[in-house]
C-alpha cells in the first residue's frame, strides 16, 4: 500500500525531464546556440534534447521499479515507457510551440505537473475527462493495469502527430505569405 504511489511519482519525473528539457531547448535557441541549423532541422535537436533527457529518467524509474518489486510484466512495462516517452516528447512538442518563450514555459511548467499529480491516478483518482485525457501519465499509469490504453496511447500519438503537422504548414504558409 504504502508503495503504490511509486509509479505515479517517477512517471511524474520523467513528464518534468522532459518539460525540462524543453526548457533548456528554448533557451538555447533564444541565445542563438541553433542559428547556423536551417530552420527544418532545429525540432530534430528538440527531439534529441528530449529523448537524451527522458531516456535516462526512464532507465532510472525502470530500475527503481523493479527494485522495489513493483515490476508487472517486463514486455509490458518496456513498450509502455517507450510510449509514454514519445507522448511525453509530443506534449513537450506542442507546449513548446504554443508558449515559444522559456518565461511562458516555466510559468506553465508548475501547472502542468500539478494537474498531472491531481488528475493522473497516484494519490487520488479524480476523473475530469479532458483534462485527464490531456496528461500523457494518465495513459501510462493506466496502460499497466488495462491493456486496452495501448491502443488510446496510440490515439494520443497520432493526434499529437496531426498537430505538429498543422503547426508545420501553418508556419510555412505564414513564411511563404
Amino acid at each position: 500500500y504504502l508503495l503504490a504511489p511509486l509509479r505515479g511519482m517517477l512517471s511524474l519525473l520523467i513528464l518534468l525531464a522532459g518539460l525540462s528539457s524543453a526548457l533548456y531547448f528554448l533557451k538555447d535557441e533564444e541565445a542563438g546556440v541553433f542559428a547556423w541549423l536551417p530552420l527544418k532541422k532545429r525540432r530534430s535537436y528538440f527531439y534529441s534534447y528530449q529523448f537524451v533527457a527522458m531516456s535516462y529518467v526512464s532507465l532510472a524509474v525502470i530500475l527503481s521499479l523493479a527494485t522495489q518489486g513493483m515490476l508487472t510484466q517486463i514486455g509490458i512495462e518496456l513498450l509502455g515507457m517507450a510510449v509514454y516517452i514519445l507522448m511525453c516528447a509530443i506534449f513537450c512538442n506542442i507546449l513548446t510551440r504554443l508558449c515559444k518563450t522559456t518565461k511562458n514555459l516555466g510559468v506553465l511548467l508548475p501547472v502542468i505537473m500539478l494537474l498531472s499529480f491531481v488528475f493522473c491516478p497516484i494519490f487520488f483518482d479524480i476523473q475530469i475527462k479532458p483534462i485527464n485525457y490531456l496528461l500523457p501519465s494518465f495513459y501510462y499509469l493506466n496502460v499497466m493495469y488495462n491493456a486496452k490504453y495501448f491502443l488510446w496511447m496510440g490515439v494520443y500519438c497520432v493526434i499529437g502527430i496531426i498537430i505538429e503537422f498543422i503547426f508545420i504548414v501553418t508556419k510555412r504558409s505564414k513564411v511563404l505569405k
